[in-house]
């Protein structure tokens, strides 16, 4: 079973900073990151703090995406 929530979230016209929660089998993990907006791309960076079975562990991501097609509605 699986628990997610936003947490905070602050959209603005060039970026959007976010946080989350997810509980996954005793698994909590908790993201924090942000993405900046460049017209049709984006690039952003997030942390992700977990409680595991092997200890607690933090992982950082670095991201980008790009729109490669119209939006379906």
């Amino acid at each position: 079973v699986y628990k997610r929530q936003v947490t905070q979230t602050d959209i603005k016209r060039d970026r959007v900073d976010y946080a989350a929660s997810c509980n996954m089998e005793g698994m909590t993990m908790l993201f924090k990151g942000y993405a900046n907006f460049h017209g049709n791309r984006l690039e952003g960076k997030m942390t992700s703090d977990m409680n595991t079975p092997l200890g607690p562990m933090v992982m950082k991501t670095d991201y980008q995406g790009e729109r490669i097609g119209e939006c379906s509605p």
